[in-house]
């Protein structure tokens, strides 16, 4: 938090606050802007964390306004790992900009280059290693920011019969999906596949 304080005052911060939405009807949502708010304002940012629910925030994100004009700073999300499996499915990985990114509209054409590669590769080890590229550069330039992961576990009685397996996924950038089913006297208990929970920026 020390080096964090250092850097906001080396960068001239004018004190203009960060307005990030939370959204109270959505458990896996909550606590995650709160908990960001907290740590931005020990740093010594102003904060404007705004309670909101989950179709106002669906809404908000897609305006390019300013915050002054009803736009956002910043956002939390969850993906399901099979949205992120890889980079081209992985829509907060994009470089696109304002026409035609992602919420937060970062522009990157190296990214853009480098998924274009990836679809274009001749092999899963050329892929690999594109993807390693593209997990690189989106750290660097702070494209979207992953917080983590999660399970949601499913339960059903064994009398119930016909459950199709789920597929097996995993996140390329993001996260990994790990997969255990605990079989118990009464039920399966499956998790579901892993959420990677992270957030958003927008330009002020």
């Amino acid at each position: 938090m020390a080096e964090a304080k250092k850097l906001l005052a080396e960068s001239g911060y004018d004190g203009t606050p960060v307005v990030i939405m939370s959204p109270g009807d959505v458990i896996t949502l909550k606590a995650q802007p709160i908990v960001a708010a907290q740590q931005l304002r020990e740093a010594g940012f102003k904060v404007d964390l705004q309670a909101t629910d989950r179709r106002t925030v669906v809404s908000r994100r897609a305006s390019q306004k300013p915050p002054k004009e009803g736009g956002r700073n910043m956002f939390f999300t969850n993906w399901v790992s099979a949205d992120v499996s890889n980079p081209i499915a992985n829509l907060s990985i994009g470089g696109q900009g304002k026409k035609g990114g992602w919420f937060g509209w970062a522009e990157d054409a190296k990214i853009e280059q480098l998924k274009d590669s990836f679809v274009r590769a001749a092999s899963l080890d050329e892929q690999k290693k594109i993807a390693a590229d593209i997990q690189k550069e989106a750290y660097e330039q702070v494209i979207y920011v992953p917080l983590g992961q999660y399970l949601a576990p499913s339960s059903w009685r064994k009398s119930l019969t016909g459950i199709l397996p789920r597929p097996r996924c995993g996140g390329t950038t993001t996260s990994r999906s790990r997969s255990r089913s605990t079989r118990t006297r009464s039920s399966e208990v499956a998790p579901l596949p892993t959420a990677a929970p992270l957030f958003l920026f927008a330009p002020s």
